[in-house]
């Protein structure tokens, strides 16, 4: 499921989201904590800024302790969907945003999470690369079950990417929209 949570007063994602998953609820007892997630923050890069794209990602597998063919089955998904192959040996700090973002979101995704937390995820962006992020990641939500949690002014993002929307106010549930992309 692709979720969409609406904060009525003006917040930014990093102090939006504790609120919000502190008290996660399952129908088997609180979920935060233990959910094994990625997060991508418009704002700010989780690549290493000298290292290649592919070390970065290299770095994750190590981090993870991902098994390798799990690896390389995600890593190649990653690069084809993501049209990476050419950026892959360029550093971080070399990239455009679009690369960039392009290149963040697939690091988060590599590790095959349940649920990835994408703070504005197509801020500044040209429309073709907005549309290859918001397929890739509807893909990833409907082929592989990754539950997303999204911030966004660009209502093409909401209704692109989600499947509901979850309006609050003051920490509590304001409204709760089935939405109908």
């Amino acid at each position: 499921m692709t979720r969409k949570f609406i904060r009525k007063q003006n917040s930014t994602g990093t102090s939006f989201f504790k609120p919000v998953c502190k008290d996660v609820q399952t129908p088997f007892g609180k979920a935060a904590g233990n959910i094994f997630g990625g997060v991508v923050f418009g704002q700010k890069s989780n690549l290493w800024t000298d290292l290649p794209v592919e070390e970065s990602y290299q770095a994750v597998k190590t981090l993870y302790r991902l098994d390798p063919g799990e690896y390389k089955k995600n890593y190649d998904m990653i690069v084809q969907l993501l049209e990476l192959a050419p950026i892959l040996s360029s550093p971080a700090r070399k990239l455009s945003l679009g690369q960039r973002m392009k290149a963040d979101i697939g690091m988060a995704i590599l590790h095959s999470p349940r649920l990835l937390y994408l703070d504005k995820p197509t801020i500044g962006l040209d429309i073709n690369i907005k549309y290859t992020i918001r397929s890739f990641l509807r893909q990833m939500n409907q082929e592989n079950g990754v539950s997303i949690f999204l911030t966004s002014h660009d209502l093409d993002d909401i209704d692109e990417i989600c499947d509901d929307a979850i309006v609050l106010s003051g920490g509590k549930l304001f409204y709760n929209c089935f939405w109908i992309p």
